[in-house]
């Protein structure tokens, strides 16, 4: 069959100007990434509002390379797709280096986000056959443009942030003649384990002589590459390599234990896989894509629309037909696109609710907080108020305590008081009887003279008897007086 001669492709869109592109776009943090081509960098690019965060992808070395220059021409002539990384704008620097600005997949390479979420335990069968038909109607898009991209492996699938698998790196992409049909290429493209075994073939022979020979390349050669990644999907929970290089050949439907490189790269040029790799849950009609996808003869392929159609009826349910084998898909694509779009929609919806629920979430939450904060200050307030009831209590009670004790004090001082009045009365007496008992005692003059006088009988003292008496009536003064008028006579 007689090779279609190259197309040319189409030119890159006008470079912003380096001085543009420092006022436009400002870094912010580390390298998020690097590879053959160079370094990735997040930045803000200011020339919209709100700013948006993009990530710009500065080459290693300085100058235009072929890749390079392909890379973004053929980005910025794609028509805006939701499972194609937009392209945003390009410059050389100040040191001559290429820089491209593409949209942010938030999530990074495919196989860091897949690894990310086999270890946490989510990563499903439905979630991989749902990422496949992601990459897979992207594919559908680009080959309806006629755009091979040659290099469809993990680390150019990148993930954005609500999970969906994007189609990157735009490198090795050539525009073709026309959907299904071939194009003649001077060079291999692509990773080996991901290459279609026809590619694989040419390499081979290439490496071992050192003559390559011209490739023709269809859009069947991205199927094939397709179809290994759907399968590195499918069994990721089940590989457990050491190192990089050993999980990235397990994830090969064409590897076996213990298999050299070289046994490896027969068995995909044979087209020979080991489908019993497959996790028992897998779909039949999951597994009959893939046999298709990677069969020996490019013609027996199917096409990408054919692919996202058959995937579609499993993540939707809502395409039932026969699984087209090649050619005639752009109208199952299309339906698979507009499911969705529509899925989009109820996927969006979703997550507003979600969004709400977690606002009344966080509500109540801080409603729970405030009650339980016056709940705390009214159980401090009662302690401090029962405290203070008990302080004053104790006071009452002392102050109860103490005017007892002030009443038995002046009680016990009335009752001295008493005592020492009854004393003094009982002294006054008895001082009193005293004297009587003396004057009684004491001589008179008619016993001292012998007989009575009138004197002595007008001025006759009283006797002890009228002065007891005396002092019985008018107290000790009286007595006394008594006494010493009849010690006086």
């Amino acid at each position: 069959m007689a090779a279609a001669a190259t197309p040319a492709g189409p030119a890159p869109p006008p470079p912003l100007t380096a001085a543009d592109a420092e006022a436009r776009f400002e870094y912010f943090g580390r390298a998020i990434g690097a590879g053959s081509f160079g370094i990735v960098t997040r930045a803000r690019d200011n020339s919209v509002l709100p700013a948006r965060i993009v990530v710009v992808k500065r080459a290693h070395a300085a100058g235009r390379d072929e890749d390079t220059m392909r890379e973004i021409a053929v980005m910025a002539a794609t028509p805006p797709h939701p499972r194609i990384v937009r392209f945003i704008a390009w410059w050389e620097d100040d040191e001559g280096h290429v820089n491209i600005a593409m949209e942010l997949a938030a999530n990074g390479e495919l196989t860091k986000y897949v690894n990310a979420e086999v270890v946490a335990r989510s990563w499903t069968m439905p979630r991989a056959v749902a990422m496949g038909l992601d990459f897979s109607i992207g594919l559908a898009f680009l080959h309806e443009l006629r755009i091979w991209h040659r290099d469809l492996k993990p680390e150019n699938v990148l993930v954005d942030g609500d999970g969906r698998a994007l189609i990157a790196d735009f490198g090795m992409a050539r525009k073709g003649a026309g959907l299904g049909t071939s194009t003649l290429h001077h060079s291999v493209k692509g990773s080996p384990l991901y290459m279609a075994r026809e590619i694989v073939a040419v390499y081979r022979r290439g490496m071992a002589t050192g003559v390559w020979d011209r490739l023709e390349y269809t859009s069947a050669a991205d199927i094939w590459s397709a179809g290994a990644l759907l399968f590195a999907l499918l069994i990721a929970p089940r590989i457990d390599g050491a190192t990089a290089l050993e999980r990235a050949c397990q994830a090969s439907p064409f590897w076996r234990p213990g298999a050299t490189d070289a046994a490896l790269l027969d068995a995909i040029e044979r087209g020979d896989a080991d489908w019993s790799r497959l996790p028992a849950d897998t779909p039949p009609r999951v597994r009959s894509l893939l046999v298709r996808m990677v069969a020996v003869d490019p013609a027996a392929r199917p096409s990408a629309g054919a692919v996202a159609a058959c995937l579609g009826a499993l993540v939707h349910g809502e395409i039932d037909a026969p699984l087209p084998i090649a050619g005639g898909a752009s109208a199952a694509a299309d339906r698979v696109v507009a499911l969705e779009r529509e899925n989009a929609g109820l996927r969006a919806a979703e997550a507003a609710a979600t969004r709400r629920a977690a606002a009344a979430d966080a509500a109540v939450a801080e409603a729970t907080r405030r009650a339980a904060a016056a709940d705390a200050a009214s159980a401090a307030a009662t302690r401090e108020a029962t405290s203070a009831k008990s302080e004053a209590t104790a006071a009452k009670s002392e102050a109860t305590a103490a005017k007892s004790e002030a009443t038995a004090a002046k009680s016990e001082a009335a009752a001295a008081t008493r005592r020492a009045t009854t004393a003094e009365a009982a002294a006054t007496a008895k001082n009193a009887e005293n004297a009587a008992l003396k004057a009684e005692r004491a001589p008179t003059p008619a016993t001292m003279g012998g007989g009575k006088s009138w004197f002595s009988t007008v001025f006759a003292p009283a006797s002890p008897a009228t002065a007891a008496a005396a002092v019985a009536a008018g107290g000790a003064g009286a007595g006394e007086a008594a006494a010493r008028s009849a010690l006086a006579q």
